[in-house]
């Protein structure tokens, strides 16, 4: 779960991203676009960050349940939801194994650059 300001919160689920504008009393799903994760049950979101108003982040994986089917594809990166469109950033499969990104960071001014912290 991500905290935007005083009321507004960004949770990850199995059955997606979900926003409350008042203070977790009432949830609205986030339609990222990808089904799979939205509305299957078949990956937890595990990580998220808000990035600004518009942007967040967040990284996905099979849950336990599902590591049977064969057909789910394995995300090694992490996805970024700007406005209404999302982009998915993969990390080298050659730097590290194909395991999900369990932790997000981000930092607007690391060093002069906007910066994205991903942990395995």
């Amino acid at each position: 779960m991500a905290e935007y300001d005083n009321s507004t919160l960004i949770a990850g689920t199995n059955k997606g991203l979900w926003v409350s504008h008042d203070g977790g009393l009432s949830w609205n799903r986030i339609v990222t676009g990808n089904s799979a994760i939205d509305y299957s049950g078949k990956y937890d979101i595990y990580s998220v960050a808000i990035v600004g108003s518009d942007k967040i982040a967040f990284s996905a994986s099979i849950n336990h349940g599902s590591w049977k089917e064969h057909d789910l594809e394995v995300y090694n990166g992490f996805f970024l939801i700007e406005g209404r469109v999302l982009h998915y950033y993969s990390v080298p499969i050659s730097s590290s194994p194909p395991w999900t990104i369990v932790n997000i960071g981000y930092d607007p001014e690391f060093n002069g650059l906007e910066a994205y912290f991903a942990l395995k």
